[in-house]
């Protein structure tokens, strides 16, 4: 395999900071952040995958590390943008230095689903390649998908959710997506590996499990029969126990004028 160019110097926003940063196959990246003049060196070894998006680029982690000086919270992205004024071929150099790292894609021309908030963008490409999810400072790929489960589809509602369940990892939510996109699930990855769950939202931990069931779509029906069959018993339960209510006070009030009549006589 070839090894990626080298990149210095390349001006970019990382994760909203502005920063400089070298590239190199060796060291991986360094990133030095303009406004405290501190630096966050970032391995090859920690770099899994990089996600060339419309001017920017999202690098993924293996391992969630703090990027940002003075932040404690670890990250598991760094989100690239390229400043207005930056150079085009410096920025053209850092994009030939992430094609050389495996597993990476180029998304720079793929299409968008945006959702109604505009604060997440979905880049679904292939059947093969990964799902992307983009926000304003993270990049999440989604390799080996089990399927993806729709929500909120019917009822009256504008927007859905979608689950995106891969066989190992994290599963993914994208919530709020405008109903026109609906088929594009199916269109891409098939009709058995999408689910429609309908109008109501599938419970978190339920999502969570079936990603280890052997099929989805039979373990989310399942759940839905087993809930209208609840919901189906409880409300002939409360029918039946209002009709014998009635019955029962209207014995007893017969027996008690019954008796009433036997002692005036």
């Amino acid at each position: 395999m070839l090894h990626p160019a080298s990149a210095t110097d390349v001006h970019v926003l990382a994760n909203g900071r502005k920063a400089t940063a070298r590239f190199s196959y060796g060291t991986g990246m360094a990133l030095r952040f303009t406004s405290s003049g501190k630096t966050t060196d970032v391995s090859s070894a920690n770099i899994k995958r990089t996600v060339v998006g419309a001017g920017e680029l999202g690098v993924c982690l293996s391992s969630p590390q703090r990027i940002l000086p003075g932040s404690v919270n670890p990250v598991e992205s760094i989100l690239l943008s390229r400043p207005l004024a930056a150079a085009p071929d410096a920025w053209d150099s850092l994009l030939a230095w992430c094609a050389g790292f495996s597993g990476s894609v180029d998304y720079s021309t793929t299409s968008f689903l945006t959702t109604a908030c505009e604060r997440t963008r979905v880049q679904i490409g292939c059947a093969s390649s990964p799902i992307v999810v983009w926000t304003g400072n993270t990049c999440t790929a989604v390799d080996d998908l089990t399927a993806v489960v729709l929500q909120r589809t019917t009822g009256g509602m504008s927007t859905y959710d979608a689950h995106i369940i891969p066989c190992r990892g994290s599963v993914v939510t994208v919530d709020m997506l405008p109903h026109g996109t609906l088929s594009v699930w199916a269109e891409v990855f098939g009709a058995d590996c999408v689910v429609n769950a309908g109008a109501d939202p599938v419970r978190v931990g339920d999502i969570q499990h079936a990603q280890f069931v052997p099929s989805v779509r039979d373990y989310i029906m399942g759940i839905h029969a087993q809930t209208e069959c609840a919901s189906s018993c409880e409300e002939s339960s409360e029918w039946n126990g209002d009709e014998s209510s009635e019955s029962e006070s209207s014995e007893s009030s017969e027996s008690s004028e019954m008796y009433e009549s036997s002692e005036s006589s």
